[in-house]
């Protein structure tokens, strides 16, 4: 007796107990079960493990697996059978190439696992889809295929055959089957992307040929989405997504499109405001403007702000949802993702076009069980993926083939090109790289972009901070004695650094990273504390390092101390936490004594201040347009209140002015109050103010300039082609 299972046509399974209580009645008959699409079966039990002496099941490995070259099967039974089946087997059965393989499938449980959830979940919704077809019938299976019959009069299976034949999708009729006519069919299971478009073939053939009008509110198995979706991936961080991301945004909005960038998960603690008081990546916001659009909570649900080596606050739709590890982290990413869905889909419904922007590189096997942010994400957009690599590292065609090579294919199939960045030199010498590339992977470059060295742009992260490259496009002055040299304190959890971007075009300014309280020796005009992501951890290690003591003597030699942020809260006498926002609960100590710069106190409290403010900065007249994120309010004992009130400090200072500090982020984007801080600095050194207009800040001239720059060096025609925008 042999007996599917479960069955084919029909992919319905018969409950194992039946069939052993079968086998029991009838020991002298041997039942053969063909296990071949059991596996599709979410926890199906195999009849191999009973101990029935004349049940032999046999599994083909080609269906489940998809190996059908190799030909690779399994027989299971007691072994007195399987030495009669030995003996009667051909010697080389199996060869050794299948055999290694084989071995390897059953080790990759992982596979399985995820095979078994989208092959349940995508038979699921297109059962649904089929039974709202009314000339058709969908029976219900447990394999990776359905049986399903015509039930419009007349009609055989041939003509839809050739119907959809046409359309180059291919079903199985099943008149072959003793026991079915010729109005049955079967169909595979199929990625989303297929099964929606044999959905739509299908109602098509409903509307041209049986002139049945299916209602097109039904939903056929596509989300309701109107933006096209294109994704920018990297060989790894750093590789310049975002850059890219901005600059093709600004290039779609200047060529007449509604856009916007998205970015599911980002992990950076540069972040900005947006109107309605929510936190989201700096990458984002800066996106957002290249795209002529208010940064939204939308294009960035996640950001993670890494506060200690294993731990970041994990900001959820704009808003802190706590501190987590990396392990709190992973069990709470299935809520992560429902967030991201929703908010893409929310977004993507008003929009032409979607610039999504991965993290990282997608090549890291192993995080893809739970991506949400690269290739899962694509896939969930259905987006072609575009992968930026940076040549000025070096590696990067070893990265764009070890890239590919650890990818699935249904990954490569989203990969539609790769993109060249920061390259010094002559273009031509990459031809042979470029067509090397192709041989091994068959997808294009779409570009060399060249290295960028004079735009004024805010960085994604603080890597390039870290490795010291930040600085390394400013053109320093020959006579360094006309220069102003301003030191930027190298936090641990330096957070917005970027602040520091409207100074760095400044032609006379030089700005150094400060790494050690040693480096503090040499003649600086002014040391600038920033932003900090875990503001008592970066105090402690102030202390640490010895910086208290030098930052005073600075002081009395007159060198202009400035703290924005976390570094504001740092200025002053006392920073108390009895809430252990920051501070460790375990240590039982909920303060720490700060610099003493600023006769001012600080309380913690787990309430986030996330707004963006415009208020005139006393001292000099100047209107300051910028925004605040952080935790604590501060209190002014004795100084100067130089922005705000007593009752909301936004910026402090000692009674003689040389220390000042501020909670607003992007104080120097003000061209104004730039020009008359610098100025100040200019005069202490006795150089002579500058009377020249002061310079604007203006991003939108950044990124005209780079969309020019992308338009000059990327195939824009074949990326448009790739989005579907032709």
């Amino acid at each position: 007796m042999f007996i599917g299972q479960p069955n084919n046509p029909t992919g319905k399974s018969i409950p194992t107990k039946e069939i052993i209580d079968l086998a029991k009645k009838h020991k002298d008959t041997y039942f053969c079960i063909d296990e071949s699409f059991a596996d599709f079966i979410p926890k199906y039990k195999t009849l191999a493990k009973t101990d029935n002496l004349n049940i032999i099941v046999v599994k083909s490995l080609t269906k489940f697996y998809g190996i059908p070259g190799l030909r690779l099967g399994i027989c299971m039974s007691d072994p007195g059978i399987i030495q009669k089946i030995r003996d009667a087997q051909t010697p080389w059965s199996v060869n050794t190439l299948a055999m290694k393989i084989g071995e390897k499938l059953f080790n990759d449980q992982q596979f399985f696992t995820d095979s078994v959830n989208t092959i349940t979940n995508l038979r699921k919704k297109l059962f649904e889809n089929l039974d709202k077809i009314p000339w058709l019938k969908p029976f219900p299976g447990e394999a990776n295929f359905l049986l399903i019959k015509i039930l419009s009069p007349g009609m055989s299976t041939k003509k839809l055959y050739n119907y959809l034949m046409k359309n180059g999708i291919i079903i199985r009729q099943c008149n072959s089957f003793l026991g079915l006519e010729n109005t049955f069919f079967r169909i595979a299971v199929r990625t989303s992307q297929e099964n929606n478009i044999l959905l739509s073939s299908l109602k098509a053939f409903s509307r041209e040929v049986l002139n049945i009008s299916i209602n097109t509110n039904q939903n056929m198995g596509t989300k309701t989405k109107k933006a096209l979706p294109l994704m920018i991936q990297g060989t790894a961080s750093n590789a310049g997504k975002s850059i890219l991301t901005a600059g093709l945004c600004r290039v779609l909005y200047q060529d007449g499109y509604s856009i916007a960038p998205f970015k599911a998960q980002n992990m950076s603690n540069n972040s900005a405001v947006t109107l309605k008081g929510k936190e989201i990546g700096r990458a984002q916001a800066l996106q957002a403007k290249a795209c002529n659009i208010n940064s939204d909570v939308r294009m960035n649900p996640v950001l993670l702000k890494p506060s200690s080596e294993k731990g970041s606050q994990v900001i959820l739709n704009g808003l802190p949802a706590g501190n987590m590890s990396v392990k709190n982290w992973k069990e709470f990413k299935q809520t992560a993702r429902t967030v991201v869905e929703q908010n893409y889909d929310q977004l993507a419904s008003g929009y032409d076009v979607i610039i999504i922007e991965g993290a990282g590189s997608p090549g890291e096997v192993n995080l893809k069980q739970n991506d949400i942010v690269n290739m899962g994400m694509a896939r969930y957009a259905n987006a072609p993926v575009l992968i930026a690599g940076d040549i000025d590292r070096g590696g990067v065609y070893a990265s764009f083939i070890g890239t590919m090579a650890v990818f699935e294919e249904w990954e490569r199939n989203l990969v539609k090109g790769f993109i060249v960045n920061r390259f010094r030199g002559d273009e031509t010498l990459l031809k042979t790289a470029h067509d090397y590339l192709f041989e091994y992977t068959g997808k294009p470059i779409l570009g060399t972009v060249p290295f960028i060295s004079d735009l004024s742009l805010p960085e994604e992260d603080s890597v390039t901070f870290k490795e010291g490259s930040y600085f390394s496009s400013m053109k320093l002055k020959k006579d360094k004695s006309k220069e102003i040299k301003i030191g930027l304190i190298d936090l641990p959890y330096i957070s917005n650094f970027t602040d520091m971007d409207p100074l760095m075009m400044e032609p006379d300014i030089r700005i150094i990273p400060i790494k050690n309280s040693e480096d503090m020796d040499e003649n600086f005009d002014c040391i600038i504390i920033p932003g900090s992501k875990n503001t008592a951890s970066d105090l402690s290690w102030l202390i640490k390092k010895g910086f208290p003591g030098k930052l005073n003597d600075m002081k009395q030699k007159g060198v202009t101390i400035v703290g924005i942020c976390g570094g504001f809260q740092m200025l002053g006498n006392k920073i108390s936490d009895p809430g252990y926002v920051e501070l460790s609960s375990e240590s039982n100590k909920n303060s720490k004594k700060g610099l003493g710069l600023i006769d001012m106190k600080t309380v913690f409290y787990h309430e986030k201040q996330l707004t963006q403010k415009e208020l005139r900065h006393t001292p000099s007249g100047s209107w300051i347009k910028g925004y605040e994120i952080h935790h604590g309010i501060s209190q002014l004992q004795n100084g100067k209140v130089i922005i705000g009130s007593k009752n909301e400090l936004l910026g402090a200072s000692s009674i003689d002015g040389k220390v000042w500090g501020t909670y607003l982020h992007g104080i120097f984007d003000a061209d104004e109050f730039r020009r008359w801080f610098l100025n100040i600095l200019r005069k202490e050194k006795g150089l002579p103010p500058s009377k020249e207009p002061p310079l604007i800040y203006n991003i939108d001239t950044h990124l005209d300039k780079l969309a020019d720059i992308l338009r000059e060096n990327l195939d824009i025609k074949q990326i448009k082609s790739i989005i579907g925008l032709d």
